[in-house]
């Protein structure tokens, strides 16, 4: 299973999120009725804020009331199963990410979501790195001194899940590394976050959540995964820059509607023009950073899981 995860995160990693066939678009329920964004994560991690500041944004900017709710459990299938049986009128969408949209289906056999029938994606909305970080009692504080003390130690490293962007981006960094590492999943962000800063796990992977309790000193960040330089952390070197060629992963989010919306255009419209408000907002401190993603641009939740198939059925 460990070598699967591995493959599934190399393939996702060098994967060119490229346009894909035309994209059905969910009708738009009236301008004054609400719209339900069903989000499959707990609040306060990454997922959740996204999605509230793009709700709170659209909301504003359409005078229309978007309301986010949180339907965690079962790994996404609560939210899933909402969304799925919802009336395809435009009132209610839902978020996805690479974890539940791609590669969970692939790695849990009784995770049952097809994401080319059972939602009609809207739009890709953000695109995010990770930060590797660790507490200030841990006896290395730069990336390479990281791996030269995972060679010979017991190492934890917590993520926001088993099978999630993070866990993945951990699994392509040993095999590239040549390390093991403990993997410790947690049910969301924040409990990792809160638990790499008390020292409980000796080193998480996160998004752009980790900013603030980096920049107070509580944590270090080690390295990015990013291609180049994130903005948020532009003292922290790449994990390319520190030795790790050709590495570098993102997590994207994204929004769809239940399965066989009607090709309108309109709620997509909505949806989107508040995108171009997101990047670099900071409300009560928390920079995510984010890049917000052009229509046109959403790779398409089939395009992505056939060449992820592909790249498999490669290896």
């Amino acid at each position: 299973m460990k070598k699967l995860f591995r493959v599934v995160a190399l393939a996702l990693a060098t994967s060119t999120l490229a346009a894909g066939p035309s994209i059905a678009q969910p009708g738009t329920a009236p301008d004054n009725r609400a719209v339900t964004m069903l989000i499959s994560y707990p609040a306060g991690g990454i997922i959740d804020q996204s999605a509230r500041i793009i709700a709170a944004k659209a909301s504003t900017l359409l005078g229309r009331n978007i309301i986010p709710i949180n339907q965690t459990g079962a790994a996404g299938r609560v939210a899933l199963e909402t969304l799925k049986r919802a009336k395809p009128d435009g009132s209610t969408i839902g978020v996805l990410n690479n974890a539940i949209g791609v590669t969970l289906p692939l790695l849990d056999k009784s995770f049952s979501f097809d994401p080319t029938k059972d939602v009609t994606p809207i739009i890709h909305a953000v695109d995010s790195p990770y930060v590797l970080v660790t507490h200030p009692g841990a006896p290395y504080r730069t990336f390479a001194e990281f791996l030269q003390y995972a060679k010979k130690n017991r190492v934890t490293y917590a993520s926001a899940g088993a099978g999630g962007g993070g866990h993945l981006a951990m699994e392509l960094m040993q095999a590239s590394a040549q390390v093991s590492l403990d993997h410790v999943p947690y049910k969301g962000e924040q409990p990792a976050l809160l638990d790499v800063t008390g020292g409980h796990v000796d080193v998480a992977i996160l998004a752009g959540a980790a900013k603030p309790i980096v920049a107070s000193g509580k944590l270090i960040a080690l390295a990015t995964t990013s291609a180049t330089r994130w903005h948020l952390y532009p003292n922290t070197p790449t994990a390319m820059e520190s030795g790790l060629k050709n590495y570098a992963v993102t997590t994207w989010i994204g929004f769809a509607g239940p399965p066989k919306s009607p090709e309108r255009p309109q709620l997509v419209i909505d949806i989107s023009l508040p995108l171009g408000h997101v990047q670099d907002l900071c409300p009560g401190g928390l920079c995510l950073g984010h890049q917000p993603f052009r229509l046109h641009q959403y790779p398409g939740a089939a395009g992505m899981q056939a060449h992820v198939m592909r790249s498999l059925a490669a290896r």
